[in-house]
């Protein structure tokens, strides 16, 4: 994903340590002529993904006082990148979740949540609307 981003022209800075500092950053951080993007990544191979609470809330506490865009990047094993934003989660006491399929369905391509391309509309879009990221 990295790659991705510096091949589209933005400053990209992987964060060193996150999820092992008390103080909770994003993992990813791209820039480009004033915008901001936050990435928190995932990759796992599992019918739902869940972050725990307060670290799903630092993240977003982190872009907010930055002025960042927060996007949890999913990457689905056979799929490829899945960006989601933080509204699409359910919270529980513990975590904010989201169900794999709910991901495949509601999840942006890179481009989308860049702003390089728009999404395309459900009634024009084919199975393979959602680009992979590799």
């Amino acid at each position: 994903m990295i790659k991705a981003l510096f091949d589209r022209k933005f400053s990209v800075v992987r964060a060193a340590g996150s999820g092992v500092s008390s103080m909770e950053s994003p993992d990813v951080i791209a820039m480009r002529n004033g915008r901001v993007f936050a990435f928190e990544c995932k990759a796992w191979n599992s019918s739902n993904l869940s972050i725990e609470k307060p670290k799903f809330e630092s993240a977003l506490e982190w872009c907010n006082n930055g002025g960042a865009q927060f996007h949890v990047a999913w990457k689905v094993q056979n799929k490829g990148w899945y960006f989601l934003r933080p509204e699409l989660f359910s919270a529980s006491p513990k975590f904010y979740s989201i169900s794999r399929n709910n991901a495949l369905k509601r999840g942006e391509s890179l481009n989308t949540v860049l702003g390089i391309q728009t999404r395309i509309p459900k009634r024009l879009a084919n199975a393979q609307a959602i680009e992979a990221v590799e």
